[in-house]
């Protein structure tokens, strides 16, 4: 229901009986002023124009408002421009369009969003329905997907299991695959930023949000950013980026801190690494594109062929933030040691079974990751196990925990607070069938979604117990006390201590929430180890 609808009752004199027509008259002009007056003040004023939302889910809900002009025609690979300003009320009931993108890998069946477009770079804003006294907490999400898939208008992450606790939800889309990340020779070479274009969507966001949050009863001042997978090394993106100083004042970094795209760079290839043009020449390719005018014809290219021409997220060439000089100076896991350069307090963590997304990927592909290790070492650490598990325990462990450990140690030195956490809670209904959580599902417990994304995805013998709720209530609560006070502890809930260089301890989620010093310290070490060998020989040739 429209939350602008305010009906006004008929009126009557203290005997019920109507007044005479005159006086009828009169009061109707006042009612009606009065419901006006309601309607407008209903309305919430933004820096392009009037929005109303809808009462939905025991919330108030804004959809669909544009936080940038459409990124279409010349504006294609083009920093994000202002919105276009609109007169009267837009009604913010719907989603804006979802980002062209193919069906992810992981998905069976076609895609599940009906409306795509280039036009697609809109947020939406969740508010409680009853106003606070004083500015509440602003959490600003950012999707994952490998920067190729999602959309905010995915349902379990609607605001209202976070709203209700006192905090504000804004939620975007932004720039995905080769619309989000791309350069080509001679194509923006004028720009001063270039390449980075999801990275440059996400920063406008939390330039509106700046701009505008005050209007929806937020706190500017009090921003906390986060998000997960693709969502989550966005956020370490912006950990990193001078351009995001003062947007946000804490972060929460959900399964992002994988080592999945060390030091790319804009325009320098490296052994193994190649640059985002050389990306951008390998796409021209595959689109058959010929003549020396190429980096025109590509602005002229439909989006949805664009996006067919499909990159491996875990391969060599993939669609993903790269070391500009600029909007990201250089890759996190290189920088932190020496700088963070926005050291905010921050929840940092992973799930217990990150590389289920191994599954995709060959034998032959999987061989090539154990090239390097020798069979007995690997043997000695995880004890004899099928090939494949092997492969999965081996990239967890090198490409998601141990730069875990070097980002949290990084800012375990130099932020205000740092907490890290071990996702390792499986539902009770699929308790038998899942050796660990898988990545990303994690997100709806902190939404408190767990019943929408069940009825969303739903998966055979799948089924949401309470249990699996009482568990979601602790984690979101944690989430959004550490939006509150950049501390995630409070009365009630199991204590988790901070991240110290003395301590290191990580809290593990589960059945129960334990305390686990020196998380898998043997395992990491190992790669730790491995990893300054390789860094020491590759400097002597």
């Amino acid at each position: 229901m429209p939350i602008l609808f305010s009906p006004c009752p008929l009126p009557h004199d203290s005997q019920g009986q109507s007044p005479s027509n005159r006086r009828w008259l009169k009061i109707l002009a006042l009612c009606s002023a009065a419901c006006l007056s309601t309607l407008a003040s209903g309305a919430v004023k933004t820096t392009s124009g009037k929005v109303s939302g809808i009462e939905e889910q025991g919330i108030i809900a804004y959809k669909g408002i544009p936080y940038a002009a459409p990124p279409v025609g010349k504006l294609r690979w083009k920093a994000p421009q202002p919105p276009r300003k609109w007169k009267g009320v837009r009604k913010a009931d719907s989603y804006g369009a979802t980002c062209p993108q193919t069906p992810a890998p992981w998905e069976q069946g076609p895609l599940k969003y009906a409306h795509m477009s280039e036009d697609c770079l809109f947020l939406n804003v969740y508010t409680p329905q009853t106003p606070s006294d004083k500015p509440l907490p602003v959490m600003v999400w950012i999707h994952g997907g490998g920067f190729s898939w999602g959309s905010s208008e995915d349902a379990y992450q609607h605001g209202s299991g976070l709203v209700p606790q006192g905090v504000i939800l804004v939620t975007f889309n932004y720039r995905l695959g080769p619309l989000g990340s791309f350069d080509y020779p001679g194509l923006n070479s004028r720009d001063k930023l270039r390449g980075n274009y999801q990275l440059m969507d996400q920063q406008a966001a939390l330039k509106w949000v700046q701009r505008n949050i005050a209007a929806f009863g937020g706190n500017e001042e009090n921003v906390t950013l986060f998000g997960d997978s693709a969502g989550g090394w966005s956020v370490m993106g912006h950990l990193s980026s001078p351009k995001a100083k003062g947007l946000f004042h804490k972060a929460i970094v959900q399964s992002g801190t994988f080592n999945t795209m060390p030091s790319r760079q804009l325009a320098t290839s490296k052994p193994g690494l190649p640059s985002l043009q050389d990306i951008g020449r390998h796409v021209a390719e595959q689109l058959g594109l010929e003549g020396d005018d190429i980096a025109e014809q590509l602005r002229q290219v439909p989006a949805q062929k664009l996006i067919e021409v499909g990159l491996s997220p875990f391969g060599q060439m993939s669609y993903g933030p790269v070391a500009d000089g600029k909007l990201l100076p250089e890759d996190p896991l290189k920088a932190w040691p020496v700088r963070i350069e926005n050291p905010v307090p921050i929840i940092m963590g992973l799930t217990s079974l990150e590389g289920v997304l191994m599954s995709l990927l060959t034998n032959a592909e999987l061989k090539a990751l154990l090239a390097p290790y020798d069979e007995r070492e690997l043997t000695e650490l995880y004890g004899k196990q099928p090939f494949r598990e092997i492969a999965r325990l081996v990239w967890e462990d090198r490409m998601s925990y141990e730069p875990t450990r070097r980002y949290l140690r990084a800012a375990a030195a130099q932020a205000p607070a740092i907490y890290s956490y071990h996702f390792d809670y499986v539902a009770q209904s699929m308790a038998g069938a899942l050796p660990g959580a898988p990545h990303g599902t994690d997100v709806p417990y902190v939404f408190r979604t767990l019943d929408i994304a069940a009825k969303e995805d739903p998966m055979p013998g799948y089924s949401v117990a309470d249990k699996d709720r009482q568990v979601s209530d602790i984690v979101s609560a944690y989430w959004v006390e550490f939006a509150k006070s950049g501390n995630p502890n409070k009365k009630g809930l199991p204590t988790w201590p901070r991240y110290t260089d003395k301590t290191e301890i990580t809290l593990e989620i589960g059945d129960t929430f334990q305390q686990k010093p020196a998380f898998l310290a043997r395992r990491l070490d190992f790669y730790s180890t491995f990893a300054d060998k390789s860094e020491k020989g590759s400097q002597l040739h």
